[in-house]
């Protein structure tokens, strides 16, 4: 098996480790911890990552041009570019330590009628010692990017998953010990170190990384960030979103809002995992589409098909959270954190359509139009601030969601499906109406599961279980019955063959 597929099958083990994990550590570090300590923690880690955005997205530009000197056995080359981005990630680093101080110092006075004496103490440092991680691992970025170019993937991942592994069993050990939040930052941080440094000896004894400082032109160095803008662009976006409603409510709402959104936003992450595995595989596909003959209509119809695959899947968990995630977080973390499931539904309705819509970033970028992408959803993220602030100061946790559930409805849904119709030429229409198709037996079924549940009140996992199989299984048979297709259920049904048991080998297997 080559390194490629064992980075795969490792990466898709630290998804699902990390799910199950943050399904039972999430609760368990809550009870430990407190409203008030796990909101710090989650600030101080919101605002860490709003200065790794300090990256400039180099770490995947440094992957870029080691693989193309790689390509052409350039190892001077190589060595340049890492003394290049050596010396740039060390710049940023002493940048961040400025920042980290502006921040340290700046941020717990806009927080100072939300938050206690205590808690501004205890914010300063995990801050501070989280500050440490970052500004040690900028630098460090060279030496997992020449990993990652290496497509040393086994290495890679396998300490990532160790390092994982061992600092939830840190965490676990420290909680069960009576330790708070700042001994639970320490080891987090320290796992991220040893990892770090488990990549710099690999590099230095397998891989024999060398680093040449000087030798290129202003010329070089301005592509270099050119290249770098638009994913630096991207993480802007993806921090607006993830992180900004969580700052705002800490400055508004106090720690224990920032708690109940935190939880909330904790089903989108892995609704916006559902989404991604389908989008990236078609890209070679698309390309040759486009550049050959400009075939739109081929393209088009791929949009259609991918578009569906996936609200599919959406449309199943986003209906079944709509039935049973209420019951999902009071058995999960409790009846004081039902708020929690009304932001988790907001911001699941107002993504499934972007979400659905994955294949359309692909199809933006094989014909070179992602920037306009890019340029909107920044101005809609910025939007997304704008309307928050008053909305929390209003109703809290709910109101952020309102803002950003807002923002995605102008920007995400009613721009970019202008935009796809108009400029990219996709059947946007066809594309609603397949979405309408789904809608409605999803909503008979949810409709019927809230009847039943009147009757019967989901009150234990056992009960939480049976009605979570049963909306699956009914789910299944009505859409395959009335709304999957031909192509559609040929894809499941060469799924179920793949692992069906065989009665012997065959020769030509």
């Amino acid at each position: 098996m080559n390194q490629k597929k064992i980075g795969i099958i490792l990466t898709y083990c630290i998804m699902v480790f990390n799910i199950i994990i943050g399904l039972f550590y999430t609760p368990f570090m809550l009870s430990k911890l407190g409203d008030g300590e796990y909101g710090i923690y989650s600030m101080s880690s919101s605002l860490i990552s709003f200065i790794t955005l300090l990256d400039l997205g180099l770490g995947q530009t440094l992957v870029r041009y080691i693989s193309k000197a790689r390509a052409f056995n350039n190892k001077d080359e190589e060595a340049r570019l890492n003394g290049l981005f050596l010396t740039m990630y060390s710049v940023i680093a002493i940048i961040s330590i400025f920042i980290g101080i502006f921040i340290v110092t700046l941020y717990p006075s806009l927080c100072s009628k939300t938050m206690t004496s205590q808690e501004i103490y205890l914010f300063r440092i995990v801050f501070s010692i989280l500050l440490v991680n970052a500004v040690v691992s900028f630098p460090l970025c060279v030496f997992s990017s020449t990993i990652n170019a290496y497509e040393r993937f086994f290495f890679l991942k396998a300490i990532n998953f160790l390092a994982l592994l061992c600092k939830y069993m840190g965490l676990i050990l420290l909680l069960l010990l009576g330790y708070k939040v700042v001994a639970i930052t320490i080891v987090t941080v320290l796992s991220s170190i040893i990892m770090q440094i488990a990549y710099v000896i690999y590099c230095t004894k397998k891989i024999k990384i060398n680093f040449s400082f000087g030798g290129y032109d202003k010329k070089f160095i301005r592509e270099i960030f050119w290249f770098s803008f638009f994913i630096f662009l991207n993480l802007i976006i993806d921090f607006l979103y993830n992180n900004t409603d969580k700052l705002i409510l800490g400055a508004i709402c106090g720690t224990s809002s920032v708690t109940v959104y935190t939880i909330g936003i904790y089903f989108q992450s892995y609704f916006q995992e559902l989404s991604t595995a389908l989008s990236g595989v078609f890209l070679p596909q698309i390309i040759g589409l486009y550049e050959k003959d400009h075939k739109i209509k081929e393209i088009s119809d791929i949009f259609l098909k991918i578009g569906r695959l996936q609200f599919s899947i959406l449309s199943l968990a986003l209906g079944g959270f709509v039935l049973l995630g209420k019951e999902f977080i009071n058995l999960w973390v409790g009846n004081a954190y039902t708020q929690a499931y009304y932001i988790g539904l907001l911001i699941m309705l107002s993504s499934i359509i972007p979400l659905t819509q994955n294949i359309g970033i692909t199809i933006l970028r094989a014909m070179n139009l992602h920037k306009y992408r890019s340029y909107m959803y920044l101005v809609i993220a910025i939007v997304n601030v704008g309307i928050s602030i008053p909305l929390a100061m209003r109703l809290s946790g709910l109101g952020a969601a309102i803002g950003t559930a807002i923002a995605t409805l102008a920007g995400q849904i009613l721009f970019m499906n202008w935009f796809y119709y108009r400029k990219v030429h996709l059947d946007i229409n066809q594309y609603w109406r397949n979405c309408l198709s789904f809608v409605l037996p999803v909503s008979i079924m949810v409709c019927v599961g809230f009847f039943f549940k009147r009757i019967s009140p989901v009150t234990s996992w056992i009960k939480f279980t049976f009605f979570t199989l049963l909306f699956c299984g009914i789910y299944f048979v009505l859409y395959w019955m009335f709304i999957f297709n031909e192509y559609e259920k040929a894809i499941i049904k060469s799924i179920v063959t793949k692992f069906k048991p065989k009665s012997g080998w065959r020769k030509n297997e």
